[in-house]
């Protein structure tokens, strides 16, 4: 049976994630019956060769600058018209912005998008007269160029709708997928120097609110001195300003930077208390994650973490409140044995039933069979 071509554009093969969403996607489409090319607008990237053994084709088309906007819309034509994709799928601002722009060149197949981000969430970007371009290029391609619109989260598809001049039934929510591990059966209890550890994961830009991470943890230092450790894993732009905030607070920060999947999923599954203080988050895989690797969460109240998380088994704290924070990691502290164990349990089995990667692309196998059928390309 001759396998559908899908052709993927996406900005960057960096750790980000979009990034991992999509290569958590690809052997499953490929079990599907898909062959999958994925085309980086940025060359660069530590993720290629996890892709490459995905089984996905990885195409480097020598793009210019992203603003050379004919040069680079040219090269990724040139490329629709040999390879001949019979769907073609892109993620983020300027990977949306080509492949939408195919339509005006004669590219007939499907076109979809998928928005894992915030982009217009009031100070997620800067308000100069480059985001207001971007923001009409934006509207324009998304309205009027794209069958088909993803969101990771029912908050992703509020915000585009509202920001986008469009209505939430332009968009099908389908969240991020993820592999489902072997359960940690573990239990929290204090490690042998009597501390107990906190972790977060994720890129360290602005939006991940790291600045009220660090103030929760310098209180809870005071509060209770040497009973925690915090580990931070990510790499990103805001590396050395948190170096100094958390010298200036004369706090012990185990910064780890950026990690292959496999090392920062074991860093992780060592932790005892997973905490995110995102103020903005399109999704939250990495909330996802550590309740499938068993660690109790505290959340802030953002965003697609809503999807994500529940009372009943999270502690879910307002953002940009370091008391909150703090006070919510003594109260996942003290836990009984048997409530963490529930709480746990519980987070475990929400993630397998909504988000497992294989549900996710099936249902993404399903909209791309719709949209085929909408062309009559097959």
């Amino acid at each position: 049976m001759e396998k559908t071509r899908l052709l993927f554009v996406i900005e960057s093969l960096g750790q980000g994630g979009a990034e991992r969403a999509l290569l958590n996607l690809v052997p499953y489409l490929i079990k599907y019956g898909y062959q999958v090319r994925i085309v980086p607008l940025i060359p660069t990237g530590n993720m290629r060769s996890e892709f490459e053994d995905m089984g996905a084709e990885v195409i480097n088309l020598g793009f210019g600058h992203k603003w050379n906007l004919l040069k680079n819309i040219m090269l990724l034509k040139g490329l629709v018209r040999s390879h001949k994709p019979e769907v073609i799928h892109a993620h983020l601002f300027f990977a949306g912005l080509y492949v939408g722009a195919l339509k005006y060149l004669g590219i007939k197949q499907p076109k979809l998008i998928t928005f894992h981000n915030l982009a217009y969430a009031p100070g997620c970007n800067p308000r100069n007269p480059g985001f207001y371009l971007r923001k009409l290029l934006n509207r324009h391609v998304v309205k009027h160029c794209m069958d088909g619109r993803i969101a990771v989260s029912s908050a992703v598809a509020e915000h585009y709708a509202q920001n986008l001049g469009l209505t939430l039934d332009h968009f099908d929510v389908i969240p991020n997928g993820l592999p489902i591990p072997v359960a940690n059966t573990d239990l929290m209890v204090d490690k042998p120097d009597g501390k107990i550890k906190i972790v977060a994961l994720g890129r360290r830009v602005p939006e991940k609110g790291y600045d009220y991470l660090l103030r929760a943890f310098a209180q809870l230092c005071e509060r209770q001195p040497e009973r925690f450790q915090l580990q931070v894993i990510g790499g990103g732009p805001l590396n050395s300003e948190l170096l100094v905030q958390a010298s200036d607070l004369g706090i012990d920060v185990s910064f780890l930077g950026s990690m292959a999947y496999a090392d920062a999923q074991t860093a992780l599954s060592g932790g005892d208390i997973y905490v995110t203080a995102s103020v903005f988050e399109g999704f939250g895989l990495s909330v996802a994650e550590a309740m499938l690797a068993g660690i109790p969460v505290v959340a802030t109240d953002v965003g697609g973490i809503r999807d994500i998380v529940r009372a009943s088994f999270s502690e879910i704290v307002s953002p940009r409140n370091p008391d909150a924070l703090a006070d919510a990691v003594l109260r996942v502290a003290e836990l009984p044995e048997v409530e963490r164990n529930r709480r746990v349990k519980e987070a475990r089995e929400f993630v397998e039933q909504n988000f497992s990667v294989d549900s996710v692309a099936t249902r993404l196998a399903d909209l791309y069979q719709r949209q085929l059928k909408l062309k009559e390309i097959l």
